[in-house]
């Protein structure tokens, strides 16, 4: 019934935001402090120029910030299959921040790891929506 898809879309939407809330808010806090984000790449990753860290996080920002929007819209029906792409670029970028910053052989790393094994998931799951 009409009733069913509206609450599955307000599920589904709210499931959305909910997921993508750390990324968006993490691309603002970000974009506050590149340098210095770029100067920690740099450090994780000594074999890469500065101006290639630099660049690299201001694609980070960009992807934290306009993915969630996408992803977001395509909930409405809007950029549906950027939204869908957006899903996976988070994914891959999940991938290697956890591979860079939470790699599970340190204890402290094991909870962001799973942390981040579990955003995985949610952004998998919530492609299938968007196909």
């Amino acid at each position: 019934t009409m009733i069913h898809l509206v609450n599955e879309k307000k599920d589904l939407l709210l499931s959305a935001i909910l997921l993508n809330l750390i990324f968006f808010v993490s691309g603002i806090n970000k974009s506050k402090n590149i340098k210095g984000v770029a100067k920690g790449l740099n450090k994780k990753l000594p074999m890469l120029h500065e101006s290639l860290c630099y660049i690299s996080i201001v694609g980070v920002v960009i992807l934290e910030i306009i993915a969630p929007l996408l992803i977001i819209s395509s909930i409405f029906g809007y950029y549906k299959h950027l939204g869908f792409y957006s899903c996976y670029a988070i994914i891959l970028f999940t991938i290697l921040a956890t591979l860079l910053y939470h790699y599970p052989n340190k204890k402290e790393n094991f909870h962001p790891f799973m942390r981040n094994i579990a955003i995985i998931g949610g952004f998998l799951a919530l492609s299938k929506h968007l196909e």
